[in-house]
């Protein structure tokens, strides 16, 4: 089983909070998306359910692959098992305890490979201290049992993302933790993260820690000593990262779309906006770790625990995360231009390795250049063939091949390319290519048109 196959493991969080009733109503309410399993006690989860007034069993299993995906059944692997349950709606060592130890037996199956990722319903932080755990929080169980270097939260919304530089800390320590170190980790990883979620070069922009970002020293010199050379040492890595902005409208930019991820420099810096643009849709990521970790963006909300009014909206949008992350990178694809045969060769071992789908564009516009492509996309054994101007002379040499072959509708000129010739032309040059067997799809360089672009795409879909 890979981790693309692998069912997410939904710890049950802290089962005197609300973690037990959102993971119930999340099966109940998602028939479709039950390729999970619990990673908590029957007892708990039995309860939850029959609180819901739902037909529902609770299939106890000691390992993933008793797993029985079916409706009507929720799998839980037993990290405790209660004879009596615990309190509800209150800080209790016992429930610290069976919290942990599913957050403990989930990070094993997941660095095993046998879960397709975490995602966690919420613990308290007291019952946690009073039940011996040294922890404040999911990320620094993450850290210390997840087998990475380095960990970061990213917080994200619809509008927003965010990396915490430093979490669950005093803000005095938070300023002395801030250092040059903690900002590249910080912007590494949203780098990473942002990457991950699938923007390809994402732009990170990076919060000051003093009122107006230091005001160029007179509120403070963090970002003159510490910030700005992190900044720039990011960017001679390659890292497209600005900043330091001022705290107070780097979170409404990035909302504006000028960034796609904001590096603030403490918990609530981060924190306020993502939750005030959306509690019941942000997520908590952990960048960093080996495999894929989210969270709902709230607490156990003891107040409301054993109510049944609970929202699940947020482990829902969690969950949907983990579903994005453990799919990763699926589709990956290169020119034919750039790189020596056997460099090409080696680049497509390892994205199919990867278990992504290969893809060799052609962007070389004479007959025999593109003729060499197409040889060595057959060695490559590319799964995709994109582009091309001469289908003619393609299609007899992909007979037999497993490739699927995309060409160029039109007159494809010039490096960067062009697309020449009227909305007729193109049209007319598409239904002629569609009309071979050989060809899968169409590669329309639409964009590169110097027509109505829209115009263009709807008369080519309409046409084949």
């Amino acid at each position: 089983m890979t981790a693309h196959d692998a069912p997410l493991a939904v710890t049950m969080g802290d089962p005197s909070g609300i973690g037990p009733e959102i993971i119930a109503k999340m099966y109940l309410r998602r028939p479709e998306k039950r390729h999970w399993i619990v990673v908590g006690d029957p007892l708990v989860m039995t309860h939850a359910l029959g609180a819901l007034n739902a037909d529902v069993l609770v299939r106890p299993i000691a390992s993933v692959n008793e797993a029985v995906f079916e409706d009507g059944t929720l799998n839980v692997l037993c990290s405790s098992q209660f004879s009596v349950l615990p309190p509800v709606s209150q800080v209790s060592a016992i429930s610290g305890r069976a919290a942990f130890d599913a957050i403990a037996l989930a990070i094993r199956l997941a660095r095993e490979g046998r879960v397709g990722g975490i995602v966690t319903a919420p613990i308290h932080k007291e019952a946690l201290a009073a039940a011996g755990l040294p922890y404040p929080g999911h990320t620094e169980i993450l850290a210390d049992h997840g087998g990475a270097a380095k960990v970061a939260m990213m917080l994200a919304n619809e509008d927003i993302r965010t990396v915490l530089v430093t979490i669950h800390c005093s803000l005095a320590e938070a300023i002395q933790k801030g250092d040059f170190a903690a900002q590249m980790d910080a912007i590494r990883l949203a780098h990473a993260g942002a990457q991950a979620l699938g923007i390809a070069n994402p732009r990170v922009a990076v919060a000051g820690l003093n009122p107006h970002a230091g005001e160029g020293g007179l509120f403070g010199d963090e970002e003159i000593r510490i910030i700005r050379p992190a900044i720039e040492a990011a960017r001679a890595e390659g890292i497209d990262v600005s900043g330091p902005w001022p705290g107070d409208t780097v979170f409404m930019q990035a909302r504006k779309g000028r960034f796609d991820i904001v590096v603030a420099q403490y918990h609530d810096q981060g924190l306020i906006p993502v939750k005030y643009t959306g509690l019941d849709q942000g997520v908590n990521v952990t960048l960093g770790l080996p495999f894929v970790r989210t969270s709902p963006d709230h607490g156990t909300a003891f107040d409301i625990a054993g109510s049944g009014v609970a929202d699940p909206s947020s482990l829902e949008t969690a969950f949907d995360y983990a579903l994005r992350l453990k799919a990763g990178i699926r589709h990956i694809g290169f020119k034919d231009i750039g790189l020596p045969f056997d460099a090409l060769a080696g680049l497509g071992r390892q994205i199919r390795e990867g278990g992504a789908s290969t893809y060799l564009e052609v962007v070389s516009l004479d007959r025999d250049s593109e003729i060499r492509s197409v040889k060595a996309a057959i060695e490559l054994g590319v799964d995709y063939l994109l582009g091309g101007s001469h289908a003619q002379d393609v299609l007899p040499l992909l007979e037999g091949t497993a490739i699927r072959y995309y060409p160029f509708p039109g007159r494809v000129v010039g490096h960067p390319s062009i697309l020449e010739g009227s909305e007729a032309e193109i049209v007319q040059s598409a239904v002629a290519l569609a009309s071979h067997p050989g060809v899968a799809g169409l590669d329309l360089l639409a964009y590169r048109s110097i027509g109505n672009v829209p115009s263009l795409m709807e008369a080519v879909c309409g046409a084949v």
